[in-house]
């Protein structure tokens, strides 16, 4: 069998070795595969020897031409060497097949449709169980497919376009600095800086904006297996990950969100009324926002503060099932983020506690709200932690009741308090550096489990999306993107 010219068409050479290796058995791959090579080789074979009469031809000119146009599209992400994609043996073995053979009676391509799975050991994937946020509230990963709507790292809702086949893979959980530990296959790709990004972007911030170097990309797409390898830098953690922005929202609250996290915090069940502490300026705020209150006229002062009465709520509370119970619902994770900020501000002015230098805390003997907080502040693009508060026997909350404490940092220009006392202890920036921004991957275990998993391709504008309850920015597989690009651009649709 005459080999294809490797001088003139270079990419259509090496998938046509590519086949030649396989049925050589010089590469090992499965009955699927095997059959796709032989099934091209005897097209090629028949074409080959009689050109005329095969009613399958080859049109290499094309072929060559994706495969070459294609891989001079740039990685849009990350500082790359070199910058271009570069197709692997497979993959111009694949686009060989699609692009360049033709049926002879028709002039049409000879497969209008292409069914690409990718072997065991390239999957970029998640475990089935693995928790994702989505505009319809927190899913499993299993629930996702074609068509499911995931957030983007940019907040924005993106929707996915393909999935790839659930196959089982090596289990890896990836630590971060956060707590959170998000399970992966070993291919599986992420956006992170190293240190060296890092200390590059820290000597350029001071350069005017139109040095060249304002225009240098600081994060790099790293597989999982490539982040174990380089965990550190000398004693440092050598990987981040920023967060994501604020993602977006839909719907609406049955009352105004401040009031509502703040009653969360400081209200009481079954009642209409709140301890405040600070009561003219909080009364002043419900009533600016459409809440009928006063402050009690009774000459018992709780040991909170004053109490203020609330009227026209036990109706709304009652029927949203919030009078008898302070449970965190998800689906205020679904609201637009100005109703998030807002109830995270109510939350943070009842039970939460501001530091001098912008630390932001929030208590609660509550277990579902406080991890709700967590997802709150996590959701609106800070880096939320949750631990437990030992309280000790001689305490001020008067309790013995288990403490839950959420912690994070607002930098900024967002404000996570209306209370001025506490809002004034809010600081847009702390020092020369900043690890409020990002999470460190402080470890990568390769475990001895293997799992079902699967991967999909988002339309987002960098092909990001955010995976676990802590809003992580993650990367897809990108499938079918070059192909499609090109469809578009170059080609017609015969």
């Amino acid at each position: 069998m005459s080999k294809i010219d490797s001088k003139k068409y270079p990419f259509c050479a090496l998938g046509h070795q590519y086949a030649l290796d396989i049925v050589s058995k010089e590469i090992t791959a499965n009955i699927y595969v095997i059959g796709a090579c032989n099934r091209y080789l005897e097209h090629y074979r028949i074409w080959s020897e009689a050109p005329v009469l095969a009613k399958y031809y080859f049109d290499l000119e094309k072929a060559e031409k994706y495969l070459r146009i294609v891989q001079k599209f740039e990685h849009v992400i990350g500082d790359w060497t070199p910058k271009n994609i570069k197709y692997e043996p497979w993959q111009c073995f694949t686009f060989l097949n699609i692009i360049g053979i033709y049926n002879r009676e028709t002039g049409y391509r000879k497969y209008r449709i292409a069914h690409v799975e990718v072997s065991r050991g390239n999957g970029k994937a998640h475990t089935l169980n693995q928790l994702v946020p989505t505009p319809q509230g927190m899913k499993k990963w299993e629930e996702i497919g074609v068509g499911s709507e995931l957030y983007g790292r940019d907040g924005k809702i993106c929707k996915v376009v393909g999935k790839t086949p659930i196959e089982p893979f090596e289990v890896h959980e990836v630590h971060f600095s956060d707590g959170t530990v998000v399970e992966t296959s070993g291919a599986h790709e992420w956006i992170t800086s190293d240190k060296t990004e890092r200390s590059r972007q820290g000597r350029h911030k001071s350069k005017p904006p139109t040095h060249p170097c304002t225009n240098r990309v600081y994060e790099g797409v790293r597989e999982t297996s490539e982040i174990m390898g380089s965990l550190t830098y000398g004693v440092e953690t050598n990987h981040s990950v920023l967060n994501t922005n604020p993602v977006e929202g839909r719907g609406d609250l049955f009352i105004d969100a401040y009031f509502l996290g703040y009653w969360l915090g400081n209200g009481s069940k079954g009642k209409v009324h709140c301890d405040i502490r600070d009561a003219d300026e909080l009364v002043s705020e419900f009533v600016s926002r459409g809440i009928d209150c006063n402050i009690s006229d009774s000459p018992e002062i709780s040991e909170y503060g004053a109490t203020v009465n609330c009227r026209g709520i036990v109706v709304p509370f009652r029927e949203n099932g919030i009078s008898s119970s302070k449970e965190f619902k998800d689906e205020w994770l679904t609201l637009p983020k100005e109703l998030r900020l807002d109830l995270l501000r109510g939350l943070i002015d009842s039970d939460g506690h501001i530091g001098k230098q912008g630390s932001v805390e929030f208590y609660s003997s509550t277990l579902s709200l406080a991890e709700g907080v967590r997802r709150l502040a996590n959701s609106l693009g800070f880096k939320a932690t949750r631990n437990v508060k030992n309280i000790p026997e001689n305490n001020n909350f008067k309790t013995d009741k288990t403490h839950y404490r959420v912690l994070f940092s607002a930098r900024g220009d967002v404000k996570v308090s209306i209370l001025k006392r506490k809002r004034d202890r809010l600081v847009a920036s702390r020092g020369t550096h900043t690890y409020t921004d990002k999470r460190y991957i402080k470890n990568v275990i390769k475990t001895e489990r293997v799992e079902d998993m699967f991967c999909v391709e988002v339309d987002s504008v960098d092909n990001t999306y955010l995976i676990s309850d802590s809003y992580i920015p993650t990367h897809n597989s990108l499938l079918a993107s070059q192909a499609g690009l090109y469809f578009l651009a170059f080609d017609s649709p015969l």
